[in-house]
């Protein structure tokens, strides 16, 4: 498949503490993040296409991905997300 769920964009993947973890913006209409089912569903496709080691563990959702001047994806902005501590709405 091009497109593993509507409203999945263009994902970017960084590794953080050993771990896969997936920046997707809104995409095709969806301005918001996907629900827990849509994710699972995503994270099963994946499942079924890569080896275990490649599938992310975490996916989580930006409004716009950050990005340099020159329009490409500033990888080092959202790095710094990842050290953020989160308000333990998740894991």
């Amino acid at each position: 498949d091009a497109c593993l769920c509507r409203g999945f964009g263009d994902p970017v993947v960084l590794t953080s503490a050993g771990r896969l973890v997936v920046f997707y913006e809104a995409f095709d209409g969806i301005d918001a993040p996907l629900d827990d089912a849509a994710l699972v569903e995503v994270s099963r496709r994946l499942q079924a296409r890569l080896p275990l080691y490649a599938v992310p563990s975490a996916f989580e959702f930006i409004e716009a991905l950050p990005r340099s001047a020159t329009g490409k994806v500033d990888r080092s902005a959202l790095a710094k997300q990842l050290s953020v501590p989160s308000d333990g709405s998740d894991d």
